[in-house]
């Protein structure tokens, strides 16, 4: 695979850092060695722009650059999550769980970059053990799968590695829906992408998320009809349903979709719509009485007040 680099501008971007501080921990304490053109610019790899997120992070522990400049990249993880587990007054909870997920993330990255399947699953498998199912869900996996979106449009990620995290995810937490178990009297709810919408891992987000929280989750698929939804919705005696839209929709069949679905579940189930393309139609969601939603950390909520006016 290709490697690609980038200007200083980028890796100041990408790395939280300033380019006066990469020039500086460059020159006086060698902690990377960047490319150069021909014109003798800098050019940073991902390699070069991981391990600058890795020393930026030990030293907002309190490392002096000058100490930990030389170490190894595992060094530093290790460093880094020693001090995560350290519960001096100093570092709050909160501090220590936010850099916890941001190195999960970066470990899940370097496996991604690599083509390493095994070691992605690895890293998923040892962060599911320090995380509740909605946390892992919302705080890592969420991100994780923004992150590797927001590369691959920019370039900076090859569409094999965006496919094999793609395929790893979905495995991955359709084996956590799959393993949890939930009373056969539980409130069903119905979980689906509609129709034109072929971008199915949030739909499986919140089907688990469902799942967690005590409904009997469906997950029918994705690009699926307002009809066939709806139909599914009555004969299960559904109690909400829940879309994800994640592409943005200029041609009117969604917006027709929405309102058919409505139409055929209006006395019969809620709507429940989210998203990164969903903000687009607030307004007819309004106007067919759906619950929008932000983010998914918001259908926690949006569940449990359901099942307080259903009880």
């Amino acid at each position: 695979m290709n490697t690609i680099y980038h200007p200083i501008k980028i890796a100041a971007q990408r790395t939280g850092l300033s380019p006066h501080v990469i020039r500086i921990w460059e020159r006086r304490y060698e902690a990377i060695k960047p490319q150069r053109t021909a014109s003798k610019r800098r050019l940073y790899g991902e390699t070069d722009i991981d391990r600058l997120i890795l020393l930026r992070r030990a030293t907002e522990t309190g490392h002096a650059i000058g100490q930990i400049a030389h170490l190894e990249d595992e060094t530093l993880h290790q460093l880094i999550d020693a001090e995560c587990d350290n519960d001096a007054p100093a570092t709050s909870p909160a501090t220590r769980l936010e850099t916890r997920a941001h190195l999960c993330i970066d470990r899940c990255l370097t496996a991604i970059r690599n083509l390493d399947a095994n070691a992605f699953e690895d890293e998923l498998r040892r962060t599911a053990l320090l995380y509740p199912h909605q946390q892992l869900i919302t705080e890592i996996i969420g991100p994780l799968m923004q992150r590797v979106g927001q590369l691959w449009h920019e370039g900076n990620l090859c569409i094999a590695s965006e496919h094999l995290a793609t395929a790893v995810i979905r495995s991955f937490v359709d084996g956590i829906r799959s393993a949890l178990r939930v009373a056969d009297d539980a409130p069903l709810l119905l979980v689906a992408t509609p129709r034109g919408q072929m971008h199915e891992l949030g739909a499986l987000f919140a089907a688990t998320m469902a799942t967690t929280e005590g409904w009997r989750a469906v997950y029918l698929g994705r690009n699926i009809a307002a009809a066939d939804i709806a139909a599914t919705a009555l004969l299960k005696e559904a109690k909400a349903v829940v879309l994800s839209i994640a592409y943005p929709s200029t041609d009117g069949c969604l917006e027709s979709e929405l309102k058919q679905l409505h139409e055929s579940i209006n006395q019969n189930a809620i709507l429940i719509v989210g998203g990164t393309a969903a903000a687009q139609h607030c307004d007819l969601l309004g106007e067919i009485d759906a619950i929008y939603l932000e983010d998914l950390p918001q259908l926690r909520p949006a569940l449990s007040a359901l099942k307080l006016c259903a009880a």
